[in-house]
């Protein structure tokens, strides 16, 4: 049976292999101290339910790399590598890592601000933020036509959304299922970040979460982001990386347990779904079976009465 590989898609050798390889063992251990941290917290039950849920996010990255079991990823990485040609790959990234940090300082400035105005607004805080900096911004530099881009010509954006090749879509039947796991007696129950109020119009609620929630994360996060992170380190510890990172800012905006224990259950939980994504973009280069699983975890939020409320960061 064909094996998992985690470990393509950047540099293999030199600093930036070395570096690479740094990274991904200390964010890989970071992963497994996180998990036994998650279960202590929890009873019984919990562990059942986490033990469940990293057994479908294995089964889909599984299914991801059978689908097919041979694909051009070289060629595609090739492609991938022409289309950031003309990018200095270290300042972007760099750049997006402090979007991160500026949506999360913008979301503790405007929270009292929206807050003063209702109740109702105060949500509004994080979307606003997240809308600016983990999308608005991060396109305005790094994106098709980036301030910091050198260069002319088609971009990530252009390949990730432009999908003509039959087996890019390989992974879209994964990422319809993998949200279904969400609504099953052993969903794990978390909130919504920036929750907006329950009388709040649920057309309304949905193209706001599809906005600020869906489109920002799958195109900041896989597209500009971690593309960015598997050139310079590598396929394993970019995805590692980003799945930490999208686990870290998935505390904002959310009511979470203090101290180690509300980091753990993110990483746990959060950031070993987020491995199953970032894997899907990293092997297909398609952001729409990515963003169909974003989209249906939303939706999946929002409406009421569901049985999950799962969080996306």
């Amino acid at each position: 049976m064909a094996s998992i590989d985690l470990s393509g898609g950047g540099p293999g050798t030199g600093a930036a292999g070395r570096a690479g390889r740094i990274i991904g063992g200390t964010a890989a251990a970071a992963f497994a101290a996180c998990i036994p941290v998650h279960l202590l917290g929890g009873g019984a039950g919990e562990g059942r339910t986490a033990a469940l849920f990293w057994a479908g996010s294995a089964a889909g990255v599984l299914l991801v790399r059978l689908m097919p079991p041979r694909a051009p990823e070289a060629e595609m990485l090739a492609r991938v590598r022409a289309r950031t040609a003309g990018h200095p790959l270290a300042a972007e990234t760099a750049a997006l890592l402090g979007c991160t940090a500026a949506f999360a300082g913008a979301y503790t400035v405007l929270t009292p601000l929206f807050g003063a105005i209702g109740p109702a607004a105060e949500p509004l805080a994080y979307y606003t933020a997240k809308i600016i900096f983990l999308l608005l911004f991060p396109l305005l530099i790094a994106g098709g036509s980036g301030l910091m881009r050198r260069s002319s010509g088609p971009d990530l954006p252009d390949l990730a959304l432009r999908v003509r090749e039959p087996w890019r879509w390989a992974g879209l039947p994964v990422a319809l299922l993998a949200p279904l796991t969400f609504a099953a007696p052993w969903a794990p129950d978390v909130v919504l970040p920036g929750g907006l109020p329950d009388d709040y119009a649920i057309g309304a609620a949905l193209l706001v979460s599809y906005i600020g929630i869906t489109a920002a994360e799958v195109l900041f996060f896989a597209v500009l982001l971690q593309t960015r992170l598997e050139l310079l380190l590598g396929r394993r510890p970019a995805i590692l990386l980003t799945a930490l990172l999208y686990a870290l800012l998935s505390l904002v905006g959310r009511p979470v347990a203090g101290g180690p224990e509300g980091l753990a259950d993110a990483v746990a939980l959060l950031g070993v779904g987020t491995v199953l994504s970032g894997y899907m973009w990293s092997r297909y280069r398609n952001a729409w079976p990515v963003l169909a699983m974003h989209g249906l975890l939303t939706t999946f939020a929002v409406l009421p009465g569901g049985v999950s409320a799962v969080t996306t960061g």
